[in-house]
């Protein structure tokens, strides 16, 4: 991450698309969590396929934060990669693989946009948003990426329009968490 970028969020200096990127962690590390407590009101002795695949992604953000601490983007963005192509355990339901899959890749990208490679980071957001459009965070996420690389690339059309997407996305989940709100 670069360094303003850095010292933006630990600062607490976030912007609205900041602060929906923070929730969405928090949606994926809690996909990840009820994932893998679910059904476990005993000490298990061994994990299981979806305990052990939640385990592997948890150690490969981990280790990819540690890589980012010591400056190793490329280490980071290998780790990544390597958690993303491990086989998803049966018991995975499908909304659960496509969020670890899109937040890995837009993880991946943002490592991108901060190295300043911005082909890279368009075709990590792109393989991203195969998985599927849907108005949640790691959708906006990844919209955010490609408008960023895309802005990056000179494409300022193709820019306007992935963020323009990801504007309506914010709208639509800040509308429905205000009517959440009791």
């Amino acid at each position: 991450m670069s360094e303003s970028r850095a010292n933006k969020s630990r600062a607490g200096g976030l912007t609205r698309a900041g602060h929906l990127a923070a929730r969405g962690l928090m949606s994926c590390n809690l996909i990840l969590g009820v994932v893998s407590c679910s059904g476990s009101a005993r000490i298990q002795q061994e994990l299981s396929p979806v305990d052990a695949w939640v385990g592997m992604v948890r150690a490969a953000h981990a280790q990819a934060d540690d890589a980012l601490a010591r400056g190793r983007s490329g280490d980071a963005q290998a780790t990544l990669q390597a958690a993303l192509e491990q086989p998803i355990p049966h018991g995975v339901d499908t909304h659960d693989r496509r969020a670890v899959a899109q937040d890995l890749l837009f993880r991946m990208a943002e490592i991108s946009l901060d190295r300043g490679a911005s082909e890279q980071a368009l075709y990590e957001a792109s393989r991203g948003l195969e998985y599927g459009r849907v108005d949640d965070v790691f959708t906006l996420n990844l919209l955010l990426a490609s408008g960023h690389a895309q802005r990056m690339l000179d494409q300022p059309a193709a820019a306007a329009a992935s963020l323009a997407s990801a504007l309506q996305i914010e709208r639509r989940l800040s509308a429905r968490a205000r009517r959440d709100v009791p």
